[in-house]
C-alpha cells in the first residue's frame, strides 16, 4: 500500500491539544494510479538496494572476494591488446569504397612512393645563395646512410637513371656546375621561360613550387619568398622500416636548419599519424603525472582530517573499482576484437570521473545516515544508506549507459568502439560500486568505531580518544546550507539564474548555427610539433596545393581501351580541380614515340599498331626508351611472351578548398571522372584513390552521425530517467539540462576555434553521459522530498549538492592538466567546458526550476528534509533520538512489518504505510507544499523526522 508520507509537521501538531489529543481532520484522496505505479517502482528498488546492503553488510569480506574474481578474470583479454594506428579503420565504415580501393593497390602495386617534403623560406628564394643552399640539401639528404649500405641514392625513386627530385634544382640538372654559373637575374629569366624540365623532359611549371610571389606589371615572376622540394624513396613492404630510417635522417637533418632560410618545415609519408600518436601518449602521461592531486582531492572529500577517519581506505576502495572496470569492459572489448585507438586512452579517466561521483553520493548520504542511525548496527546503517543511494547512483548509471548504448548505432568505428567499451565500462561501475565500495565502507566504518588508525590499523587509540573539533566541520555543505542555496532560491537569484541560462542558450544556440565542419589536422597536433609547423607553412604558402591522387587502371584490353583512357586522362587535364593541368599520362607520349621509331608499321585511326601483339610489344619497349622510362613506374607488365599490361596508374595532384563542403564535391568529382571511364569500358576497372580522400570522406558522416546519436541519446535518457524517477515533468526537466548543457558546449567549442570533427562527436557524445550525472541527482532527490517546493528545492541542494560539487571538482581536475598537454586540446576544452555547464545547469538552474514548477513528491516520501523512505522496512529495533537536551537518548515506536491493505469504510479511510507505520493517525498535506488538517502524530515519530530533518553532516 503506498505510504502517504510526512509533511511539515507544526506546533500545533507537535505538541497537541491540552488532554494530548488533536481534533480529527479531513482524510485525503486516494492516490492515482500512476501515483500507485512509480510508488511500487521506487519502494521496489528501495527494498532491493536495501537487502542487498544488508547482505553486504554483513558479509563485507565475501562481498570483496566475490566482486572481484569476474572482473580480474575478464581482464585477462587485454592480452589480446591491439592498439589501432590506421585511420581508414578507426574512422570510415566498413562500406567506404576507401577500403576496396586500398586492398586492390596493395595487392598489385608491390611499392609505395614516399615523399620527403621540405619548405624553405627566406627573403628572396629565387637568389643564387637560395638555390646553392638548396642543393646542399639535395646533395647531404642524397648521402644519408642508414643500415650499412641502404642509402637514399640506392633507395630513390629514378628517371632516367637519376634520383627523381621535384625542385627547381632541376632546371640545372640537379648538379653543383652549372649552378655556380648562376646569376639572379639568370634564374630570374629561367623561371619564367623554361616549359620542359630539362631533368626528366617533364612539363614544368615554377608556380606550384613558389608561394609569396611577387610579379612585374607584365605578370612575370620577379621574386618568391617560399619554395619547397620533394625527394622520393621507393619502398616495399619488406623495406619500408628502412625507408622510415632514411625519412628519420631527412628530419633530423631538415630540424638542424640552415643559415640561408629563415624557415625551414620537414614532412614525410608517417609524419602525421607518430606525431599524432606521439602526442596523444605525453598527454595521457600527462594526465598520470596530474592524478596524485586528484587523489588527495578525493581522500579529503570522502573521510575527515583526523588519525581516524581520513578517507585513504575509502579513496583506494573507489579507484580499485574503477580499474577493476576498466580492466573489465577493455578484456572483453579486446577479446571481442572490437578496434582500440586513441580515444579509448581516455576510457579509464572518464570512468574515474563517473566512479568516484558515485561514491561522493553513498558518502553523502552515508555521512546522514549514520548521524541519524548512530545507535544502530553498522549493518543497518550501510543498508539504509544503500536503500537512500543506490536508487540515485542507479538512475545516473543507466542513464549513462543507454547514452553511450546508443552511440554503438553510429557507422563510425571509433565511436561504434568507443561507445561498447564505455557501455561494458559504466555497468561494471555500476556493480562495483554497489558491492565492493559498501563492503570496504562496512569495515571502514568497523575500524572507525574501534577507534584503529586508518592507516595503519593494529594501532588501536584508547577509549576516550577523540578527533578535533574542526575535523568534524563540513565547510562545502556549510557553505551550501548558509549561503548558496538562500541566494540561489531567493527572488532576485532565481531571476539571475533563469536569465542568465536562457541568454547564454540563445548565444550559443546562435553560435552553434556557425559551426563549421572541418579536418584541421594542424590542430590535433602539439604546438611544438614538426608536422604541424610543416602543416601550417603549407596551408599558409600553397592553400590550394591538395593531396596527390592516382588514378589506378587493372587488367583490361588495352589495345582496345585505350583511346578511352586517353580520354579520361585528358579530362582530368581539362579539370579545374587537378593542379595546373599536370597528369602523369604516358599514352600521348607513346603515341609519338610510335610515330618517331616505328613509322611503318600499320596503325589504327589512333595512331598505334593495328596489331594486338604488336602493341604490347612496342608498348614494352617504349617504357624502356629515355622517352618512357620517366613514366615507368606508373606501369606492371605480365611475364608472358608476349607481355600484357597487368595494371597502369595516372598520378595527378588535386587542389584543396578552405570550404568542406567544397573539398568533398572535388573528391567526388576525381573519383567520379575514373567511375564514369569504368562505365564507358564495359570491363575492367579504373579508381581514382589517394590517403588523403579518408579525411575528406570521414566529414559527410559527421553531421549525420551528431544529430543521430543525440537524437537516440536523448530518447533513451528521457526514458530511463522515466523508468528509474517514475515522473514525467522531472525527466522532461532533466533532459532539457542535458540539452542546454550540450548546446552551450557546441557553442562554445564554435567560439573557441575548433571545427566539429569525428574527434568532437565522440567528445560530445562523452560530454552527454556525464551531463546526465548533474542534473538526474537532483531530480531524483527532489522527488524524495516533502513540503513546499521552494523547501524541497533547498532541502535536494544541501543534500546531494556537495556529492554533486566534489564530483565536478573531480573531472576538473582529473582534465585540468591537458591544459599543458600537447595534443588532446579537445579533450581538455570538453571536459572542462561539461563540467562549468553541467554544474550550472544541474546545480543552479534546475533547482530554480523545480521551485517553480517542480511536480508532486513520492506518496511514500520522507518529512521535510529527510530522504525518500526516512523508515526502512524490515526493521523492528528502535530508532534513537536525542531528547530536547540533546544529552539524553529516547526510544521511538518501533516499526511493524510492512502491509499493503487498504480498507475504506464510509469517510474513514484507514492506511497502512508500506514500511509498516500506521498512518491513519498521521498528517499529511498536498503535494505543492499546502496541507489538510489531520490528527495529531504521535510525539515520538514527530521528532523522529525532526531528527532526521535537522541532521547535519
Amino acid at each position: 500500500m503506498d505510504n502517504p508520507g510526512f509533511t511539515d509537521i507544526n506546533k500545533s501538531q507537535s505538541n497537541g491539544s491540552a488532554n494530548g489529543h488533536a481534533t480529527p481532520e479531513k482524510t485525503p484522496a486516494r492516490p492515482s494510479c500512476l501515483s500507485r505505479l512509480r510508488n511500487m517502482i521506487i519502494h521496489g528498488l528501495e527494498m532491493i538496494f536495501f537487502r542487498v546492503g544488508m547482505t553486504i553488510a554483513t558479509h563485507p569480506v565475501q562481498t570483496i572476494i566475490l566482486s572481484i574474481i569476474p572482473p580480474l578474470l575478464l581482464s585477462i583479454g587485454i592480452m589480446k591488446f591491439k592498439f589501432n594506428e590506421d585511420f581508414a579503420e578507426l574512422l570510415l565504415p566498413p562500406s567506404s569504397r576507401i577500403f576496396d580501393d586500398r586492398a586492390w593497390v596493395r595487392e598489385h602495386v608491390p611499392f609505395e612512393q614516399r615523399p620527403i617534403r621540405l619548405i624553405l623560406k627566406n627573403e628572396n628564394v629565387l637568389s643564387k645563395e637560395s638555390i646553392l643552399a638548396l642543393y646542399d640539401f639535395h646533395t647531404k639528404i642524397e648521402g644519408l646512410q642508414v643500415h650499412g649500405n641502404y642509402t637514399f641514392e640506392t633507395m630513390c625513386v629514378r628517371i632516367l637513371g637519376q634520383c627523381f627530385v621535384d625542385s627547381l634544382l632541376a632546371l640545372w640538372f640537379n648538379h653543383l656546375e652549372p649552378l655556380e654559373k648562376l646569376t639572379d637575374e639568370k634564374i630570374i629569366y629561367e623561371i619564367n621561360t623554361v616549359e620542359k624540365n630539362p631533368t626528366y623532359f617533364m612539363d614544368f611549371n615554377a608556380t606550384r613550387m613558389l608561394g609569396l610571389i611577387e610579379r612585374n606589371s607584365s605578370g612575370h615572376i620577379m621574386k618568391a619568398g617560399v619554395m619547397h622540394a620533394d625527394w622520393f624513396i621507393q619502398s616495399s613492404t619488406e623495406l619500408r622500416p628502412i625507408a622510415k630510417e632514411l625519412e628519420y635522417a631527412a628530419i633530423d637533418l631538415a630540424l638542424g636548419g640552415h643559415p640561408a632560410f629563415s624557415l625551414i618545415s620537414v614532412f614525410t609519408m608517417d609524419s602525421y599519424a607518430e606525431e599524432f600518436f606521439g602526442g596523444v601518449y605525453g598527454d595521457i602521461i600527462l594526465i598520470v603525472y596530474g592524478f596524485p592531486v586528484v587523489l588527495v582531492y578525493i581522500i579529503m572529500a570522502l573521510g575527515k582530517p583526523n588519525l581516524t577517519e581520513h578517507g585513504v581506505f575509502l579513496t583506494l576502495a573507489a579507484i580499485v573499482g574503477v580499474i577493476l572496470s576498466a580492466g573489465a569492459c577493455f578484456g572483453i572489448g579486446l577479446a571481442c576484437g572490437f578496434l582500440f585507438g586513441a580515444p579509448h586512452q581516455a576510457l579509464i579517466f572518464l570512468l574515474l570521473a563517473v566512479g568516484v561521483d558515485d561514491a561522493f553520493v553513498i558518502i553523502t548520504t552515508w555521512t546522514r545516515i549514520n548521524k541519524a542511525h548512530m545507535r544502530r548496527p553498522i549493518e543497518e546503517r550501510v543498508a539504509i544508506t544503500m536503500q537512500h543511494a543506490g536508487v540515485s547512483v542507479t538512475v545516473t548509471s543507466f542513464s549513462d549507459l543507454v547514452a553511450f548504448a546508443c552511440g554503438i548505432s553510429t557507422q563510425m568505428p571509433v565511436l561504434k568502439s568507443f561507445c561498447i567499451y564505455c557501455s561494458f565500462g559504466i555497468l561494471f561501475l555500476f556493480l562495483m560500486q554497489s558491492t565492493l565500495f559498501p563492503a570496504c565502507l562496512t569495515l571502514n566504518q568497523r575500524r572507525i568505531e574501534a577507534r584503529r588508525d586508518a592507516l595503519v590499523p593494529c594501532i588501536q587509540y584508547s577509549p576516550d580518544y577523540e578527533p578535533i573539533a574542526c575535523s568534524q566541520k563540513n565547510s562545502v555543505k556549510a557553505g551550501i546550507k548558509k549561503f548558496f542555496a538562500p541566494l540561489l532560491l531567493s527572488k532576485v537569484g532565481m531571476a539571475c539564474v533563469l536569465l542568465a541560462t536562457l541568454g547564454v542558450a540563445a548565444l550559443m544556440g546562435f553560435s552553434v548555427s556557425s559551426l563549421k565542419k572541418g579536418y584541421e589536422l594542424e590542430k590535433s597536433l602539439p604546438a611544438d610539433s614538426y608536422t604541424r609547423a610543416f602543416l601550417e607553412s603549407q596551408r599558409l604558402f600553397f592553400s590550394a596545393e591538395g593531396p596527390g591522387i592516382q588514378t589506378f587502371c587493372g587488367p583490361m584490353d588495352y589495345h582496345q581501351k585505350l583511346p578511352i583512357l586517353d580520354r579520361m586522362c585528358n579530362t582530368y587535364v581539362n579539370s579545374s580541380y587537378v593542379m595546373y593541368g599536370l597528369v602523369g599520362n604516358w599514352i600521348p607520349v607513346y603515341k609519338m614515340y610510335v610515330g618517331l621509331f616505328h613509322p611503318f608499321k600499320p596503325k589504327n585511326e589512333d595512331g598505334i599498331p593495328e596489331d594486338e601483339d604488336e602493341f604490347y610489344i612496342t608498348v614494352k619497349k617504349f617504357f624502356e626508351s629515355p622517352l618512357g622510362i620517366p613514366f615507368s613506374k606508373y606501369i606492371e607488365f605480365t611475364d608472358d611472351t608476349v607481355p600484357r599490361i597487368s595494371w597502369s596508374y595516372f598520378p595527378m595532384q588535386q587542389i584543396v578548398s578552405t570550404d568542406v563542403w567544397e573539398n568533398e564535391h572535388i573528391m567526388e568529382v576525381v573519383r567520379g571522372i575514373a567511375d564514369d571511364t569504368t562505365k564507358e569500358l564495359g570491363g575492367g576497372k579504373c579508381f581514382c584513390y589517394s590517403v588523403f580522400h579518408i579525411f575528406t570522406e570521414v566529414i559527410r558522416y559527421v553531421d549525420t552521425e551528431i544529430m543521430r546519436n543525440f537524437l537516440l541519446a536523448g530518447v533513451a535518457i528521457f526514458l530511463v530517467t522515466l523508468l528509474l524517477i517514475v515522473d514525467i515533468v522531472t525527466s522532461l526537466f532533466v533532459l532539457v539540462c542535458v540539452c542546454l548543457t550540450t548546446l552551450d558546449i557546441m557553442g562554445t567549442l564554435e567560439l573557441w576555434g575548433f571545427y566539429l570533427d569525428v574527434n568532437m562527436v565522440v567528445l560530445l557524445i562523452i560530454s552527454i553521459g556525464l551531463a546526465v550525472d548533474f542534473s538526474a541527482h537532483i531530480g531524483y532527490t527532489f522527488m524524495t522530498l516533502t513540503g513546499t517546493r521552494k523547501e524541497r528545492a533547498t532541502h535536494t541542494i544541501e543534500q546531494i549538492g556537495p556529492a554533486i560539487l566534489h564530483g565536478a571538482v573531480t573531472t576538473f581536475l582529473v582534465f585540468f592538466v591537458l591544459i599543458f598537454g600537447r595534443s588532446l586540446n579537445q579533450f581538455f576544452a570538453v571536459f572542462i567546458l561539461v563540467v562549468v555547464y553541467g554544474l550550472w545547469h544541474g546545480l543552479c538552474f534546475l533547482p530554480v526550476v523545480l521551485s517553480l514548477l517542480g511536480p508532486e513528491p513520492y506518496y511514500n516520501a520522507g518529512p521535510v528534509g529527510t530522504l525518500t523512505s526516512a523508515f526502512p522496512p524490515t526493521l523492528d529495533q528502535d530508532m534513537p533520538k536525542k531528547s530536547d537536551n540533546d544529552s539524553v537518548w529516547i526510544d521511538e515506536p518501533t516499526i511493524i512489518p510492512p502491509t499493503e491493505d487498504v480498507e475504506s469504510k464510509d469517510s474513514q479511510v484507514t492506511t497502512k504505510s508500506s514500511f509498516g507505520l500506521d498512518s491513519s493517525n498521521i498528517r499529511y498535506g498536498a503535494m505543492d507544499g499546502g496541507s489538510e488538517e489531520a490528527p495529531a502524530v504521535n510525539n515520538d515519530v514527530t521528532s523522529v523526522a525532526k531528527e532526521v530533518q535537522n541532521t547535519d553532516l
